[in-house]
């Protein structure tokens, strides 16, 4: 139950109390001008320390964590261009969609990370890279203690001298209680996101939080309820500022946690934290932090609802050590902004890259149909259209500079100890993600060709072309047939399913065949979308742009979200959306990707439904499937939402990989959600 100072500061966070301090708008232009004369690492040390210049310390009494945002603006990704041409590339990719190391952060401090980073920089020669690094390195510690001070004087000024306290402990020094531990890592996420660093997130808290927790408890510094609060208002914390954070859609920023699950010696991982975070985020109802739970076999029932993104880890961590992984590794995983599975000791880019499989299996399609060749050959001719995009991006990736992160750096013993940066060099995998959309599109459409103009001969091959060509104007009654027919995935087709696993592990093979991505790692084909699932389909400038499909889907007719039955079809039943996803082998496509399903609110109606809702984890868990999320979605509310936001403005949705305000989103958004089949029961 949310107490009434939570439920004040709850309404504070929706009602922007908080915009009212973002006085500040930085002369970029200029700021970047100073950074041309710099060296790669140098420029990201002055860029953090011009914006931490430009905030200005905000104390806001009867609040217990404090920083609050006065750059009123989103934070541009920036790199000299000359730095980027001298390396031989047109392209920069920052370090995000990772949680920095807030372990290290607790137990050691930023003042030890600086007395580590200055010893370590007398072991290179001046102007090394490694020198470069680790002096950059001071020099940030350096300008967030600077920061940390500010903020302890402001306190000071105001008469707020536990506040000062607090902020002159923290994150200077190790953290001692829940309070500290909680102030250390929302002022160092806040740091990282003015350093330039999009989609922050915080891997396992209920790992790292538990001993701060049950101390408190057991010293009584907390009693039960006001940790509960505390926690509840570290998680409001994040949601301050949501709406300036860089991302696709207002809400995808990457604010996302890992509960649950195993420890690195494989023991159950499920502590007191795990569930009181859930109730939590259950109770306040916002879209910050995104909450993922790892599951097995044996979660407590407590872990059964309530939570909106589901990880089976009988299926996640035995494909991470397949695709080379250590076993402790894998079992220490998270995620990353929405579904991709990072690990430490390294640093994986999830999601560089994504493929639409709609697209190649489209042009599959088309190509055995004009030159007349046997179905058989399907096989062969996606394998060449996945190969032609894949060794495309192959290119693309030796053409990006990986911009240093001396940030994330602060934070990773790997990278002070070895003097190489963690983002660009240090670490034991450097693998590259790369998405895809449209699977069950591809399917669908690979099934229906097989049934109507292979084996029933009821529609020729020139007819097929003409109806896609036209975009089925002139052929709506074929049109009709390929929508109606039971040619689909989720729907317990075989032909659709074999057509789902083909298309997957074709995939496979071309990633595999591919090898190294040019920077000493593998690639790790997904079966997220991210929102592509709208862009393939709206946007005609787009690469791998998606027009009229042989599943009778028109041109601009959305995809499904990640892992889902095609839009418009009536699956039979959650166990055969589950069938059908559980043909893919996630042990050669462990990017991460969720089965997407949605449910009317009648499913929770009543302690009887929930029990069958409970059961369906149980079945997601069993079936050998990876992800899992869900919506509760009545479309009547969100149609009336569309018209009215203003009397929705709390009504929260799952829209790929992460949960927005559904009066936020873009149209577009809107209404491929509302669009999407919802069960009853």
């Amino acid at each position: 139950m949310m107490s009434e100072k939570i439920a004040e500061l709850r309404e504070k966070c929706r009602s922007g109390y908080y915009h009212k301090y973002r006085v500040c708008t930085p002369d970029f232009p200029t700021i970047h001008k100073e950074m041309d004369r710099l060296d790669s690492y140098a420029c990201q040390s002055h860029m953090l320390k011009r914006l931490l210049e430009l905030e200005t310390p905000v104390i806001i009494p009867g609040e217990r964590l404090q920083f609050t945002r006065t750059i009123g603006v989103k934070i541009p990704v920036y790199h000299p261009q000359k730095i980027v041409e001298a390396a031989g590339c047109s392209r920069t990719w920052v370090m995000e969609n990772a949680a920095p190391n807030y372990e290290c952060l607790l137990s050691q401090g930023v003042e030890k990370r600086l007395e580590i980073a200055t010893r370590e920089l007398t072991k290179y020669p001046v102007g090394s890279e490694s020198y470069l690094l680790l002096s950059t390195v001071i020099e940030m510690c350096n300008s967030i203690l600077n920061f940390a001070d500010r903020y302890a004087a402001a306190a000071e000024a105001l008469g707020e001298q536990e506040l000062a306290v607090l902020l002159r402990k923290v994150p200077r020094y190790p953290a001692e209680t829940l309070q500290e531990a909680l102030q250390a890592i929302y002022f160092t996420s806040a740091i990282f996101r003015l350093a330039g660093h999009p989609h922050i997130g915080f891997g396992r808290p209920d790992q790292y939080l538990i001993d701060y927790y049950l101390n408190d408890i057991k010293e009584k510094r907390e009693t039960e309820e006001s940790a509960r609060d505390l926690l509840s208002e570290f998680f409001l914390a994040l949601c301050r500022d949501y709406d300036i954070f860089p991302g696709g859609q207002t809400g995808d920023n990457g604010q996302s946690v890992v509960l649950g699950g195993c420890k690195r010696d494989g023991s159950s991982a499920e502590n007191e934290l795990t569930i009181l975070l859930m109730e939590i985020s259950a109770d306040l109802k916002m879209i910050d932090p995104k909450i993922n739970l790892r599951v097995d076999r044996n979660t407590s029932e407590k872990c059964g609802l309530g939570c909106p993104q589901y990880n089976n880890d009988e299926v996640v961590i035995p494909s991470l050590v397949k695709f080379g992984y250590k076993l402790e590794d894998a079992r220490d995983y998270y995620i990353a902004a929405c579904w991709e599975f990072l690990v430490r000791n390294g640093r994986d880019l999830p999601n560089i890259s994504i493929i639409n499989l709609a697209y190649v299996a489209d042009r599959a399609i088309r190509t055995i149909l004009k030159e007349k060749l046997p179905f058989d050959a399907i096989s062969e001719q996606l394998k060449k259209e996945i190969e032609e995009v894949m060794f495309g991006f192959r290119k693309l990736w030796d053409d990006i500079y990986r911009i240093p992160s001396p940030m994330f750096s602060i934070f990773e013993d790997i990278a002070i100890l070895t003097g190489k940066d963690f983002a660009t060099k240090a670490g034991e995998y450097h693998n590259y993600g790369v998405l895809s959309c449209g699977s069950a599109t591809a399917a669908d459409s690979i099934a229906a060709v097989k049934k109507f103009v292979y084996e029933e001969k009821s529609v020729t091959p020139e007819d097929m072309l003409a109806a896609l060509e036209n975009n089925f104007v002139g052929y709506e009654e074929l049109q009709k047939t390929l929508k109606n027919c039971g040619e689909k995935v989720g729907c317990s087709n075989k032909n659709a399913d074999i057509a789902l696993k083909l298309v997957f592990d074709t995939f496979a093979d071309v990633a595999q065949a591919i090898g190294d991505n040019g920077v000493g790692g593998k690639i790790r084909p997904g079966t997220g979308s991210a929102m592509y699932y709208i862009w393939f389909v709206t946007r005609s400038d787009r690469e791998q742009h998606l027009k009229a499909t042989a599943d009778g889907r028109a041109a601009e007719e959305y995809l499904s979200s990640s892992l889902a039955p095609s839009p418009g079809v009536k699956p039979n039943g959650m166990l055969s959306v589950l069938k059908s996803f559980s043909q893919i082998d996630y042990s050669r496509v462990c990017n991460g990707g969720p089965i997407t399903m949605e449910f009317d609110p009648v499913c929770f109606a009543s302690p009887e439904a929930a029990d069958k809702m409970t059961s369906l984890i149980h079945a997601f868990i069993n079936s050998g499937c990876q992800q899992l999320q869900w919506n509760v979605l009545d479309p009547e509310v969100l149609k009336h939402a569309q018209k009215y936001p203003e009397q929705h403005r709390d009504l929260v949705v799952r829209v790929w990989g992460w949960s927005g305000f559904f009066v936020e989103l873009d149209k577009e958004f809107q209404t491929q959600i509302i669009n999407r089949h919802s069960f009853n029961g």
